[in-house]
């Protein structure tokens, strides 16, 4: 009978530290479980947060396009005003330099040849009718 007796007291011994061990496993089991749905949910919101950047990035991306065309149409209007300007500036710079020939070489001529016959008539003057007209003044 005692080792009938001792026998289930190692059996109760042996359930209770199974079921010990059981307890424990399943205590851990749950925190693990309750790690888990954390985890998830932490990774449920990080996807909607993820979601929410790649529309807005989306949005982004179409009005950089929209502004990119903006910006290219604007640059092509003033490739077309810069070429305008550039013609009157070429067509200002010609006239500049027909005026400056015109200035150096046409009316220049005209006046060196007034000088000159003042000069001529200076000496012309002075030398042959000189005393005659120095009298009459």
């Amino acid at each position: 009978k005692d080792e009938r007796i001792a026998l289930q007291r190692n059996l109760i011994a042996l359930a209770i530290a199974a079921s010990l061990l059981l307890l424990g496993f399943s205590i851990y089991e749950f925190i693990q479980y309750r790690k888990k749905q954390e985890l998830n949910q932490r990774l449920i919101k990080l996807n909607e947060n993820i979601l929410r950047q790649k529309e807005e990035l989306e949005i982004q991306a179409q009005q950089l396009s929209v502004m990119s065309r903006e910006i290219e149409e604007k640059n092509k209007l003033l490739e077309v005003d810069n070429r305008k300007k550039e013609r009157s500036i070429r067509d200002k710079e010609k006239r500049i330099l027909d005026f400056a020939f015109f200035n150096a070489h046409e009316l220049r001529a005209s006046v060196a040849r007034i000088l000159g016959l003042v000069n001529v008539f200076k000496h012309q003057f002075y030398n042959r009718h000189g005393k005659a007209y120095r009298q009459k003044l």
